[in-house]
């Protein structure tokens, strides 16, 4: 899908990358979206690669959930006391899973994006979550 790529920067940060490729799977776009919290356009613009033959994709970052994200992730940080911020937000995404001790001992997916089974209930009584 990234073909004849340019990238583009305001400052010394990412800014947007610019891809012209021949063929474009709706269904990569969409994880692209998802994982890493992008915007990314299908633009009708005529592409400057190979015109008529390739089309011009727009990659940006998705501030917008970026900040959510964030958010979030400081919220559960607070309510269960454990890890870090980044740490969270890397469970959110889906790139990490982060463990919590439930009131056994025994560790259990923490809540979010990443959890791939049911929190232990007992710990969140225990926390004054339902």
């Amino acid at each position: 899908m990234l073909d004849h790529v340019f990238y583009y920067r305001v400052g010394r940060r990412p800014a947007a990358i610019v891809s012209h490729p021949y063929h474009v799977d709706e269904r990569a776009v969409a994880e692209l979206r998802q994982r890493y919290l992008l915007n990314v356009v299908v633009d009708d613009y005529p592409s400057w690669r190979n015109p008529g033959w390739t089309r011009t994709l727009v990659i940006t970052p998705d501030e917008e959930r970026i900040a959510e994200l964030g958010a979030e992730a400081e919220r559960l940080r607070a309510l269960h006391g454990k890890g870090s911020i980044q740490k969270w937000r890397d469970h959110l995404q889906g790139r990490k899973p982060l463990y919590l001790r439930g009131r056994a001992g025994w560790p259990f997916p923490a809540p979010g994006f990443g959890s791939k089974g049911v929190p232990d209930p007992a710990y969140g009584q225990l926390r004054g979550v339902s």
